[in-house]
């Protein structure tokens, strides 16, 4: 593969690239995140040195380090590493010793050290997630605050504006949790946790509970009009094609839309998601069972020499999730999802996730098709790709759950084009 900027731009398959210029260099991609690294053998021992983000990297400066390192013999490359190591433990012992750390400190040191160790990516979901919560809500209330004074009573304040946010709540009370727990592991403050729920902070947050609301989903028997709906308004376009294969293939947004070509093999009619592609990646690759008339679907807009992302914008990248998650509102169509509607008090409009994920689930076991008594629930939930305790491990039984998760899939995509097929 050649390495170009204006190519590594367009480049979202998952996976390792090393640049067939430079000796030693490779970008990284996974998920939505790219950076560079250089890899060294050194004393039958690899090391990896992190080069920084392909945002604020470009390619002539990733080479220009990676030549630096490459014109290291091995003696002064290991200085190098050690040098690297030292600067950076001299950096923690700083900030131990130093009496004005604040949790603003803090909390960039803990980014810092999960990119370092490989949990993020500089600038992939998880880190621009976190920071985001910290910038918005976090370190207004405590971010200048010295990291030993903050008390619970603080930690209290960051949700209690927010507390019709029980999501933001819960995010932002774990990071900053999460942020107090390493820093104790690293010996910058000896203070209990203040934002551990289990302690005082849960006498000291609001009391109101707060009301589950579930992602807007559709009703059963609503799905094939919605997804007819969709099909003729859009199903000519990247986003309602987008739209239509997450709900076929009961995947999230996210992970549709990095769908690639390669992915997808109409021999076997399979499509294999890489981990770093699903939200459980730590479940492993999922390889979805796609029924005929997906197959037939697909090939219907395949490309010649088709590769890359199978749903792109206009410049030639992935869809944002809300270019595809809102055609149900662009739909004209007053769709509302009755069961929590009627919960909440106030109209609820289905959402992508919810139609993809939870009507299927629904659908499965929907005991008016009889789906109650024909298919196994624990089958639907591995098509869900979440981890069943209780599931079989042998070789003949995986075989077989895959059976049983393609006759499920082919119910589940015949029922989505039943309204369709109805009017051919």
């Amino acid at each position: 593969m050649k390495f170009t900027q204006r190519s590594l731009e367009a480049l979202v398959t998952p996976g390792k690239f090393p640049d067939p210029v430079t000796p030693n260099l490779f970008l990284r991609i996974r998920g939505t995140g790219k950076s560079w690294y250089y890899r060294r053998m050194i004393d039958k021992r690899r090391v990896d040195i992190g080069l920084g983000a392909f945002k604020r990297v470009n390619l002539s400066a990733a080479r220009a380090e990676a030549s630096t390192l490459n014109g290291m013999n091995n003696s002064e490359f290991r200085q190098f590493v050690e040098d690297r190591k030292k600067r950076r433990n001299e950096s923690v012992d700083q900030c131990r010793h130093e009496e004005q750390l604040t949790f603003r400190d803090a909390a960039k040191m803990f980014a810092d050290w999960n990119i370092e160790v490989g949990n993020w990516q500089e600038l992939d979901k998880a880190h621009r997630v976190f920071n985001g919560r910290m910038r918005m809500y976090v370190l207004p209330v405590i971010g200048d605050c010295i990291l030993d004074e903050v008390t619970p009573a603080l930690v209290a304040s960051i949700a209690q504006p927010i507390w019709h946010m029980p999501d933001t709540v819960d995010r932002c009370l774990r990071f900053t949790r999460q942020v107090f727990n390493w820093s104790i592991a690293k010996n910058l403050t000896s203070i209990s946790n203040p934002a551990d729920r289990t302690g005082p902070l849960q006498y000291l947050l609001p009391q109101e509970r707060h009301v589950t609301k579930n992602r807007g989903a559709i009703s059963v028997a609503e799905l094939p009009s919605l997804f007819r709906c969709i099909y003729d308004r859009f199903g000519n376009t990247a986003s309602g094609r987008c739209f239509l294969f997450s709900v076929l293939t009961a995947t999230r947004s996210g992970t549709a839309r990095l769908a690639t070509w390669e992915q997808i093999d109409f021999e076997r009619r399979e499509w294999l998601i890489p981990p770093e592609q699903l939200k459980m990646s730590e479940n492993g690759s999922l390889i979805v069972p796609l029924p005929d008339i997906v197959i037939d679907w697909l090939a219907s807009f395949r490309p010649d020499n088709a590769s890359g992302l199978i749903f792109q914008n206009r410049l030639g990248r992935a869809l944002s999730d809300s270019m595809v998650s809102r055609l149900i509102k662009d739909s004209g169509e007053n769709w509302i999802d009755s069961s929590q509607t009627a919960k909440l008090g106030e109209p609820v409009r289905p959402t992508l996730h919810g139609v993809a994920r939870a009507t299927f689930r629904t659908w499965a076991q929907d005991d008016s098709l009889g789906n109650d008594k024909r298919f196994d629930p624990r089958i639907a939930e591995l098509c869900l790709h979440h981890k069943i305790k209780d599931i079989y491990n042998g070789a003949y039984e995986r075989n077989e759950h895959f059976k049983r998760r393609r006759e499920m899939m082919t119910e589940w995509a015949a029922y989505c084009f039943s309204e369709l097929n109805r009017n051919v």
